[in-house]
């Protein structure tokens, strides 16, 4: 009888399709990858450029507005004279510089009623000795002969004015028909002069058009002011009530992904052009309480 040895099975791994990744499924994977890691480039970018851009706007915004605010708080003190010296107020009114005495007290003798020698302000733009190179100017406040720094990156400032000509309590206005006997009709505003040729005398009409705003508008359309109700066509400075306020600030640096389109225009001193750097204007207007008091 023949006797049949059993057969040793020898197991072998099979080989299939459990065994790793194909070549495509590498590639889609390696393309997957890559179109998410391009979306979170792009989406970095994205926020990167939108928080330089926010910075720059925020950080031109907060210097225009301290410095608004400084030189507003001050201008609305122009002529402070407690012992009613007749000293003190507005001596200077061109359209980009404005100055003004108040009685402050030297030496802490305050209210003295002598114009000393600390007691004369004056804001006008310069170019800070810090900022030399920026290509942007500052805007400076001097007193005695030295001049402080207000806030840099002011491009332009302009100050209009506001009067009483005839000294009955009321601002004078554009009266577009004399003949009504109606002051402050409608489509009728404030006159907002300037010292056109630096003689101390108002004698330029800012707001040429009577809109009641200084814009490109009226440009050259500088004319002579009207027959005044007081009489005459020039304003001397003490009747100034009222300054406003024309400030422009401008980024310290540019944005490579930003370009302005607006043109701003600040009083006459001509159009500036929006380019790569932020800007933005602001007007206020200041009533001088120690003015025609």
């Amino acid at each position: 009888m023949q006797h049949l040895q059993p057969k040793t099975i020898q197991w072998q791994p099979s080989i299939g399709s459990s065994a790793g990744f194909s070549l495509v499924e590498l590639m889609v994977a390696m393309v997957i990858g890559a179109i998410v890691m391009a979306v979170i480039f792009a989406t970095h970018s994205v926020q990167q450029r939108s928080f330089r851009q926010e910075s720059l706007k925020l950080a031109t915004i907060q210097n225009a507005r301290a410095a608004l605010a400084y030189v507003e708080n001050e201008i609305r003190m122009a002529g402070y004279d407690r012992p009613n010296s007749g000293l003190f107020g507005l001596t200077d009114v061109t359209e980009g510089t404005i100055a003004f005495t108040l009685d402050l007290g030297a030496g802490g003798n305050a209210d003295n009623g002598t114009l000393d020698a600390d007691e004369t302000v004056s804001y006008a733009l310069y170019d800070a000795p810090s900022t030399v190179g920026t290509g942007a100017t500052d805007l400076g406040r001097t007193v005695n002969g030295a001049t402080q720094l207000v806030a840099e990156g002011i491009e332009a400032i302009g100050f209009a004015y506001a009067f009483d000509s005839d000294n009955n309590g009321e601002l004078d206005w554009h009266d577009a028909d004399p003949t009504d006997g109606l002051p402050r009709q409608p489509g009728e505003h404030i006159i907002w002069a300037g010292d056109g040729n630096g003689d101390g005398v108002l004698d330029k009409d800012l707001d040429t058009n009577a809109d009641g705003e200084i814009d490109a508008n009226d440009a050259g359309v500088i004319l002579n002011l009207p027959t005044l109700p007081g009489g005459g066509t020039t304003v001397d400075m003490d009747r100034v009530r009222a300054v406003k306020i024309m400030l422009l600030a401008r980024s310290k640096n540019p944005d490579l992904d930003y370009q302005d389109p607006n043109s701003y225009w600040v009083g006459f001193g001509g159009v500036i052009n929006g380019d790569g750097h932020h800007r933005r204007m602001f007007t206020t207007t200041v009533k001088c309480r120690n003015l025609g008091l």
